[in-house]
């Protein structure tokens, strides 16, 4: 394959990742955050061992630049089982309240 065919298709192939990826809108994809990272803006990946706390790893949002979300902010949907959520309203002293960004469902969690 001559070179510039080849640069062609990685060029192709980039296109279509990069216009297929919006990091605004729910994906059939279950490992990727629709919200895009808070630092960076880049799409957030679901990575094992992302969260690293003393000798404590879980699995957590991550972004190509390496920044990680707390996982007490990516609750797991008790209706469809992703983590990719968001805090409606925070509980305080009471439970928050969580939105899951995939199916919709409205769900709380005890403090």
């Amino acid at each position: 394959m001559s070179r510039s065919r080849r640069t062609r298709l990685l060029c192709s192939w980039f296109d279509m990742l990069t216009t297929s990826v919006s990091a605004m809108t729910p994906d059939p994809n279950t490992l990727r955050r629709t919200d895009p990272c808070s630092e960076c803006g880049e799409m957030m990946l679901w990575t094992q061992n992302a969260w690293v706390r003393g000798d404590n790893r879980a699995a957590a949002y991550r972004c190509l630049n390496g920044h990680v979300t707390d996982p007490a902010d990516t609750r797991e949907c008790p209706a469809c089982g992703l983590h990719d959520t968001r805090v409606v309203s925070p509980g305080g002293a009471g439970p928050s309240a969580h939105m899951c960004n995939q199916c919709g469902a409205p769900f709380s969690v005890p403090n």
